[in-house]
């Protein structure tokens, strides 16, 4: 087999080569040549008429005569056509759809205009006297379900219901009772596959992007100093003590990862976790969290902590 080595290639990049072709291969291409500089060879293609008869369906529609009674019958119907009319909306409906029109304009540079708006909104109601705590509990209901479906904007969000919290007494309630039904909402973490339901994956999938967005919501809460520590503490020892049990089972790896999730998002190194207190497992918070991080040697006595979860804790522990 030919080989060439680096000294060929310089040779000839800088030299050139010469290349001698057999002669039967110098016979073909001198057959071409004649056949192809032929007079009678014809290089552009020539396509024959069809015939004077045109029958494009441009030509027929020029030929067809317009259905004039048709065109009145549509014309008639358009006459008749009434816009759709949008309710106009009065009251507290006119005030949600105002506060909510705020969040959405809601950011880092905007926060003082809009909680200023949102708050001359309360004071509107305050002033009618009519309803109050139900028409302020209904705004801040709304505030709650945007944060929970917002994740990126929760810290915002945090910051301006706590600015709220200070002006109305109502929010402190309703955050107390959301407060009960986000740690409900943990006794219920279902799955399925997408193959198998893929409506209820996806349902499912979207519960738990809100759960985790409520994570990130009380966490920011604690963070712009509305929510005592002690809360949030409580809710990561609810779950970890909840992935001790779950974790020595089989079977249980999607409830576990998704319980790790919500620990994560709640979980810092900065936060003072109590050292007293300790664990179902005898450990204190950080502690479980840096065993899980470390559980590769032990895996058998953990079958329902994945690799994911496990990389999850090694996340949390900066490693």
């Amino acid at each position: 087999m030919l080989k060439y080595h680096l000294q060929d290639f310089s040779g000839i990049g800088n030299n050139g080569f010469e290349l001698t072709l057999p002669e039967g291969v110098i016979a073909k291409i001198n057959d071409l040549v004649k056949h192809v500089g032929s007079p009678n060879y014809i290089r552009t293609p020539v396509f024959q008429k069809s015939g004077k008869q045109d029958t494009s369906s441009t030509s027929k529609k020029k030929r067809e005569k317009p259905d004039y009674a048709a065109n009145h019958a549509h014309w008639e119907r358009m006459k008749k056509f009434e816009a759709t009319k949008l309710e106009e909306k009065t009251g507290i409906e006119l005030q949600v759809n105002n506060v909510r029109s705020y969040l959405n304009k809601l950011t880092d540079k905007t926060l003082g205009d809009v909680v200023e708006n949102i708050s001359n909104i309360l004071d509107e109601i305050k002033e009618s006297a009519e309803q109050e705590t139900e028409k302020i509990r209904k705004i801040g209901t709304m505030l709650f379900d945007i944060a929970a479906t917002n994740r990126v904007f929760s810290k915002v969000y945090a910051e301006t219901y706590g600015i709220l919290c200070t002006k109305h007494e109502a929010f402190n309630e309703l955050l107390e009772e959301k407060y009960t039904e986000y740690l409900g909402s943990y006794s219920t973490i279902d799955y399925v596959s997408a193959d198998e339901d893929y409506n209820a994956f996806c349902k499912i999938t979207k519960q738990n992007d809100r759960r985790r967005a409520m994570s990130s919501f009380y966490l920011n809460l604690y963070c712009t100093g509305v929510y005592p520590f002690e809360k949030v503490e409580y809710i990561v020892r609810h779950l970890l003590n909840t992935i001790i049990d779950l974790s020595v089972k089989p079977g249980n790896q999607v409830l576990v990862d998704e319980y790790s999730e919500n620990v994560a998002v709640l979980y810092s190194n900065d936060m003072e976790y109590s050292y007293i207190n300790k664990l179902d497992n005898g450990l204190s918070i950080r502690e479980t969290i840096e065993k899980y991080a470390t559980i590769k040697n032990d895996r058998d006595k953990y079958p329902s902590i994945s690799n994911k979860c496990t990389f999850r804790y090694m996340d949390m522990c900066g490693m």
